[in-house]
């Protein structure tokens, strides 16, 4: 709630950005590009639904304050689900699976990244709306646990969602410009293009 507060703030007494909140937020931002305004457009995310302290009402919460994306696990397992970092790397819990439904109802975003193998498994067959993976890498480029296989890579793509590539060691497995391009040279190969997103992963 401090972080969508810090950002209301930002958007009260800077011009040049604009929270993006409903679809109708974004066509109105590609718009004023379109008419040469330098706005950036700025979407509230959460990394690890931890926040929610294993309170299905907190959902509401974080969504009033103009939260519209959420990754479900981030370094550690929790009660919506397992973490690919967590000791049990288990699925969505029962209250996991309410919150999907939830989210996708709502019109946010769902992000697999950090989410355990069996998550991601969970969430892309209860998917009815995009899911992205917001930052990561692909195991044919780099294979470490972390990372998307090429199964996971072509089921994201089958709900029009994008897969976003890191520019990290760990997504990488390397820090050069080449080796990113050589993880989004293969989701493109494998998928196309239109799936494939930067995903830095930058402060």
């Amino acid at each position: 709630l401090w972080h969508a507060e810090k950002l209301r703030v930002a958007d009260e007494s800077d011009a040049d950005l604009m929270i993006i909140r409903t679809q109708t937020d974004m066509e109105g931002l590609l718009l004023a590009r379109r008419s040469g305004k330098p706005l950036m457009g700025a979407l509230l995310s959460i990394e690890g639904l931890h926040n929610l302290e294993g309170k299905r009402e907190n959902l509401d919460a974080l969504f009033k304050a103009g939260f519209r994306m959420a990754g479900f696990a981030h370094f550690f397992d929790n009660e919506v689900s397992g973490s690919m970092h967590g000791e049990k790397k288990g699925g969505l819990t029962p209250l996991g699976r309410d919150i999907f439904r939830d989210m996708e109802a709502k019109g946010m975003v769902i992000d697999i990244a950090h989410a355990s193998h069996a998550a991601v498994a969970e969430m892309l067959a209860m998917a009815t709306k995009p899911v992205v993976s917001s930052h990561g890498g692909v195991q044919a480029t780099c294979k470490v646990n972390r990372n998307l296989t090429d199964d996971e890579i072509r089921r994201v793509a089958r709900t029009g969602g994008v897969i976003g590539i890191g520019y990290w060691d760990a997504a990488v497995c390397d820090t050069s410009p080449a080796a990113i391009a050589k993880a989004i040279a293969h989701v493109r190969d494998l998928v196309g293009i239109q799936y494939v997103a930067l995903g830095s992963d930058y402060d």
